[in-house]
């Protein structure tokens, strides 16, 4: 499985739940600037808002997705890195629950 098949099945998942989300755009396709290390996922529920960092089993996040997950965790919404839907899943319900 891709990264992007990954994070479609995690879209897919947290839409089925009852969440807003939308997939973030960048690399060389994406006509648009923007900001480097931007979640792949940014959503809400509830009117609380997470953002997804999607990785493949074993993968990291680098330094710089790292950074921009706390900074959006600073501003109080969840931020973190998910490995599968389960992954995702539980910050989504994280967010509902307001766990920051």
């Amino acid at each position: 499985m891709t990264e992007k098949q990954l994070t479609n099945k995690i879209v897919a998942a947290l839409r089925a739940e009852g969440a807003w989300v939308m997939k973030t755009h960048t690399g060389a396709r994406n006509q648009q600037p923007t900001q480097k290390g931007l979640p792949d996922i940014i959503g809400h529920v509830y009117g609380y808002f997470f953002a997804i960092e999607v990785k493949l089993p074993g993968k990291a996040a680098t330094r710089l997705q790292k950074q921009t997950l706390n900074e959006i965790a600073q501003g109080g919404a969840i931020a973190d890195v998910a490995w599968n839907i389960e992954d995702a899943m539980s910050i989504m319900k994280d967010a509902m629950e307001g766990v920051a």
